[in-house]
């Protein structure tokens, strides 16, 4: 009996750290996924809007080394859309020859990109840059945002880059949102699974000792039925004797 106990428990213990552990790695897996796709999805979908609001609007001399005004305050109206939106923050665009020839944020004129998060993307061939937002130095927040870099081609050719700024809060409040259902779903998965296989191992156990005693029974008998065979036999041979 102390036996059966002592491997239900190793059981519940061991299956109980394998369900913990699995269940970790499958939410740590899952998160990463869900980061990527949703930062690859707000991607692709801020590349089409400006390519079809931006790019129709500019021309490959534009792109080469500057913006006129009337097309930069046409841009800005085309783009203040967006960012009264929250869809983005701001626009930025870098020429080939790392000079920038547009920004949708005039706070912003900084033209030397040596110590830039762009320069750091393009080095690394990266498509965007998790970094803090220190803009604004009075703020007790430092926000995160995220920085897209993508690239502008005009005649088959990429000739600027856009730097788009959005807050990575949207992201990560989403990214939040579908890890906690996945890993609840998860973890009530793995519960009812691990409630499951303890009752199987318990019923087994309990087959088991029941097996194990009727054998122990059956031999018990075997040995009582002959040991009175032997017993019956040794008194025919002794009675036989005596006849003789």
């Amino acid at each position: 009996m102390k036996k059966k106990h002592y491997l239900i428990k190793n059981f519940v213990v061991y299956s109980f750290v394998a369900c913990f552990v699995i269940g970790i790695l499958l939410i740590i897996f899952i998160n990463s996924h869900v980061k990527k796709d949703k930062i690859y999805s707000d991607q692709q979908v801020i590349h089409l809007t400006l390519h079809y609001i931006v790019e129709p609007e500019l021309s490959g001399e534009d792109l080469k080394d500057a913006i006129s005004q009337s097309k930069i305050k046409l841009l800005d109206n085309k783009l203040q859309q967006l960012i009264n939106e929250d869809t983005i923050s701001s626009v930025r665009i870098w020429s080939n020859k790392n000079k920038l020839i547009y920004s949708s944020n005039k706070d912003f004129l900084e033209i030397n990109i040596a110590d830039s998060d762009l320069k750091k993307a393009l080095e690394s061939n990266l498509t965007y840059i998790i970094t803090k937002d220190n803009s604004n130095k009075t703020s007790l927040n430092d926000n995160e945002i995220i920085k897209f870099y993508l690239p502008i081609t005009y005649n088959n050719e990429i000739v600027a880059t856009y730097e788009v700024v959005k807050s990575y809060s949207d992201i990560k409040y989403h990214i939040k949102e579908l890890t906690i259902i996945i890993s609840v779903s998860i973890f009530l998965g793995l519960a009812l699974l691990y409630t499951l296989l303890i009752k199987v191992i318990y019923n087994s156990s309990k087959t088991l000792i029941s097996q194990n005693k009727a054998l122990t029974k059956n031999k018990l008998d075997l040995e009582a039925s002959y040991e009175t065979l032997n017993n019956a036999y040794k008194s025919t041979i002794i009675t036989l004797d005596r006849l003789q």
